[in-house]
């Protein structure tokens, strides 16, 4: 509605023909919202990023709360990340931290970012301990 009205067209007439879009099942809002996020976190985009676009475009409410339910974004920052940067941690409190604020703008929670790293640091010392049995 907000973009029509933007292109000068009459408020009345959009929302009638949105009514009738809606009613004939060519616009439903619950499937714009799953492609839309399925969509974004293909692209790599985090929970906070996608609600707030989607609060751009108007969505709201319920369809808002149940929309990220399905996703798995343990496993998309994680693949967000390593596309990035590799599958490695970081070595330097610096490099962790462009990390940290490359993933954050990708929309990805502080704690969803801990978590990561924690998963990272695990990892590097499980290759470290399967080196040091092989010597």
């Amino acid at each position: 509605m907000r973009k029509l009205k933007s292109k000068g067209h009459d408020e009345t007439v959009s929302s009638q023909v949105i009514d009738e879009l809606g009613g004939a099942d060519w616009q439903n809002d619950e499937r714009f919202v799953s492609d839309f996020v399925r969509s974004r976190t293909n692209r790599g985009w985090g929970p906070q990023r996608i609600l707030f676009a989607l609060r751009e475009r108007g969505i709201a409410g319920s369809l808002l709360k149940s929309c990220l339910q399905h996703q798995d974004f343990d496993l998309r920052i994680f693949e967000t990340y390593t596309r990035k940067y590799g599958s490695g941690a970081p070595a330097t409190t610096r490099e962790a931290g462009a990390c940290a604020r490359f993933l954050a703008q990708r929309g990805y929670t502080q704690e969803q970012i801990r978590k990561l790293f924690k998963q990272l640091a695990l990892s590097a010392f499980d290759t470290i301990d399967e080196l040091s049995e092989h010597e």
